[in-house]
């Protein structure tokens, strides 16, 4: 007997990112499944002169880091955005297949309202700051780590002439919501 063509299951294709690393503190997000890295640890020697890695939790409203040998670390999770910091220029070259979901919690609480995410895929309509908080619901601020000045840019939603930087899949924003949600 033949093989029967409508039977073939698709194996999904692999991808990948480059983040172009400047020392200091860089954001990056782990935009893939099957990385092989999943611990704040193995990013860390997987990254040139790598000397620690930062996760944003929204609940306190403050950065998480592990320091290179100290122990695994925390556990990575596909979608999230850590922050790591180097000694020197790098490329971070990630391979994996994209995820088939992807969904972010976004909270607010008493102190800011400030939520690590980052940019889809699958949403490649999206170009703007100003798009991808109009795509949140109750998205106030969205705001980008800039490498190379070390410091954040930040775009008010409903000002789509002020600061409205071009956004990328797979890379790494703070989103400031007025209410809890879920997304997307």
């Amino acid at each position: 007997g033949g093989s029967d063509p409508t039977d073939e299951t698709s194996v999904p294709s692999t991808t990948s990112k480059t983040f172009n690393l400047s020392v200091g503190l860089n954001a990056i997000t782990l935009p893939f499944e099957g990385t092989l890295i999943t611990t704040a640890e193995e990013l860390e020697q997987a990254i040139t002169d790598c000397t620690a890695v930062a996760r944003w939790d929204a609940a306190s409203q403050a950065f998480e880091t592990h320091t290179i040998g100290s122990g695994d670390g925390f556990s990575l999770a596909v979608g999230e955005v850590y922050f790591v910091t180097v000694g020197a220029a790098s490329d971070l070259v990630l391979e994996g297949i994209l995820p088939t979901s992807l969904q972010f919690d976004l909270i607010t609480t008493l102190a800011t309202d400030f939520n690590a995410i980052s940019m889809p895929y699958d949403m490649p309509e999206i170009d703007t700051a100003e798009e991808l908080g109009n795509e949140i619901d109750g998205c106030q601020v969205v705001s980008r780590w800039d490498a190379e000045s070390q410091s954040y840019q930040s775009h008010v939603v409903g000002f789509p002439t002020v600061n409205n930087f071009a956004v990328t899949p797979g890379d790494a924003y703070f989103v400031s919501v007025s209410e809890d949600v879920a997304w997307p």
